[in-house]
């Protein structure tokens, strides 16, 4: 079964970059039926909430589903018509009533050897489900390894910031590490987990991660170091090192987390060549 599927993101306030998860659409595009799964305010955290305010929050999510609950379902009515009940017209009437407080990706096609329902349900699980302390341990002991890496090499030592303030653009970014000699940028890295199961978190991290990059490379970006501004250049060499997805879930977070990576010029590094990496880069510090 071929299905496409849209997610739904909530922005606790139109200025922010921030997104939530909170729900997905999916259908089957053979028979044009269509199912969705909507998180229950008690599973959003409190930084999520609309302008701050649970019963706001509440009430657009209880709109939201039955809104989506009430749309035709059938051979007749597919979710990407024309209609004016449409799914897609649907959303955009509610984004411009919730004030931009509601978005939706474009759609996505996934294979599935299950029912609608059951598909609709891993989707939800994939996408939208809260975090699990099982990601923040993989991503520390990422972390660590490419900590240890690093440390391997005393020409990278001496230059190096382990969570440092950085701005891209005017964006404070947190950033993992950065190789900074003689006032220059050898390298700002950030650490991503993609073996994880917490996919809402992740996506949300990355696609923000990618936003000030793109700061970066449109307006360059400004390193703190003993007190004094570094500045950094908008073609500074930016890494992601990643543990890479195992599953078809996994593989599938990866590809929307990472879709703008080669477009802005960060390097791509699987845990497995973080040593193989670090050496060059020593090789590169020291001539």
């Amino acid at each position: 079964m071929r299905v496409r599927y849209w997610t739904i993101a909530l922005s606790p306030h139109p200025t922010c970059i921030n997104r939530f998860g909170i729900g997905v659409v999916a259908e089957d595009t053979a028979t044009n039926t269509f199912d969705f799964r909507i998180i229950n305010v008690q599973q959003l955290s409190r930084q999520s909430y609309i302008s701050g305010d649970y019963r706001t929050t509440q009430a657009m999510l209880r709109i939201l589903r039955d809104t989506l609950d009430a749309l035709p379902r059938g051979v007749n009515n597919t979710v990407e018509n024309n209609r004016p009940q449409d799914f897609s017209s649907t959303i955009s009437l509610l984004t411009n009533h919730w004030n931009n407080a509601i978005s939706v990706e474009p759609a996505r096609l996934m294979s599935a050897q299950n029912s609608l329902h059951e598909a609709t349900q891993h989707l939800f699980e994939t996408f939208v489900l809260p975090r699990s302390p099982q990601r923040q341990q993989g991503l520390t002991r990422l972390r660590g390894r490419l900590r240890a890496a690093y440390g391997a090499h005393e020409e990278i030592t001496r230059n190096l910031l382990v969570k440092p303030t950085t701005y891209f653009g005017p964006l404070n970014t947190p950033t993992d590490f950065a190789i900074v000699k003689d006032g220059a940028a050898y390298e700002l890295s950030t650490a991503f987990n993609f073996a994880g199961s917490d996919h809402r978190r992740l996506l949300e991290r990355a696609h923000a991660w990618s936003f000030h990059v793109q700061n970066l490379r449109e307006k360059g970006g400004t390193l703190i170091q003993d007190g004094g501004a570094v500045e950094i250049s908008a073609q500074a060499p930016t890494v992601a090192v990643i543990s890479p997805p195992q599953d078809s879930a996994q593989q599938e977070v990866h590809h929307q987390a990472t879709i703008l990576w080669e477009e802005l010029g960060i390097q791509e590094i699987s845990e497995s060549s973080i040593e193989a990496h670090v050496n060059a880069l020593a090789h590169k510090l020291a001539s």
